[in-house]
């Protein structure tokens, strides 16, 4: 065994350490089956009629897709549906919600619904035949009231076709920041005061919403400002409307020559809120 080791080894080629290396390119025809299959990806829309001129000036992006999470769709099946609503302030200012519904196959009767904290009907829109390629929502109701910043609503799509097949999405979430609409000759500007005040007390954590909602009053304000302060504990709720009187009369700087009436109340509301609106005239 020692003396054919000795011969192999001595039968190897002596290579000088001055020689230089080489690399070579092997190419060589693959013969066999690749089982993995390649991602087709396809677009069930045309994303440019999705993005239309309005959100392009007013800088409305996606927000999620409705299509995930649908219950056991039977046809027909909705190809895409997303909300978008406005991201780049935290006070929105016009619609709040475009809905772009769009659908694998002709419908008969369509529905959105929006609900309120306590799964009530707060806005619907309905149709038959096929819905329109946006419907704007402005956060309000058929009877003119405008949502609660500091709670949560939800919204689901319903379609139905011919066959009388349904599909119904799982409700997603809406939640905003802030929001500012005018009433009659008046602004409002309504903000959570979840987002400015610590949990179940009345010290501010957060200025970020009550400097906003500032620099709306000083652009707006013409006569007068009327703070209201809403909350279900009434002690909390009067502590929270000195402290937020306090931050106005000290950060709210005029212009030279203009003079405002500052006014404010707090409301108990009986029920679970806890929202700031500033009414400016």
């Amino acid at each position: 065994m020692r003396r054919i080791l000795i011969m192999f080894l001595m039968t190897l080629p002596l290579f000088s350490q001055e020689e230089e290396k080489k690399e070579y390119e092997i190419k060589e025809k693959y013969k066999g089956v690749i089982e993995e299959r390649k991602r087709v990806w396809k677009l069930f829309y045309n994303p440019i009629d999705a993005a239309y001129e309005p959100l392009v000036k007013k800088g409305y992006i996606y927000d999620e897709r409705f299509g995930e999470g649908i219950i056991k769709p039977p046809l027909p099946s909705l190809a895409s549906e997303e909300l978008r609503k406005a991201w780049l302030q935290s006070i929105v200012r016009g619609e709040i919600g475009f809905f772009n519904p769009f659908f694998g196959r002709e419908v008969k009767e369509w529905t959105l619904q929006i609900l309120d904290s306590n799964n009530k009907v707060f806005r619907v829109y309905s149709g038959e035949g096929k819905p329109p390629k946006v419907i704007e929502w402005n956060g309000k109701n058929e009877k003119n009231d405008v949502i609660d910043v500091s709670l949560d609503y939800f919204y689901t799509f319903q379609v139905k076709d011919a066959a009388g097949n349904d599909v119904k999405t799982v409700p997603k979430k809406i939640k905003l920041s802030g929001i500012l609409y005018e009433e009659g000759v008046r602004w409002i500007v309504s903000v959570d005061g979840n987002e400015i005040f610590e949990k179940d007390k009345d010290g501010i954590k957060s200025q970020s919403l009550l400097e906003e909602a500032k620099s709306i009053i000083k652009e707006k304000a013409r006569a007068k400002v009327k703070v209201m302060v809403y909350g279900k504990d009434p002690e909390l709720t009067k502590r929270r409307y000195e402290r937020i009187m306090k931050w106005v009369n000290d950060n709210l700087k005029l212009p030279k020559g203009k003079v405002l009436y500052l006014e404010g109340f707090f409301k108990e509301t009986g029920f679970e809120t806890s929202r700031i609106d500033f009414e400016i005239l």
